[in-house]
């Protein structure tokens, strides 16, 4: 379960590192 919740973290941190620097184009 814990591993879990690491891995959407992990996901979710991806995703706005992804939007944030597509945003500064």
């Amino acid at each position: 379960m814990e591993a879990f919740k690491e891995k959407i973290r992990l996901e979710r941190e991806k995703f706005i590192a992804d939007v944030n620097s597509r945003s500064k184009h």
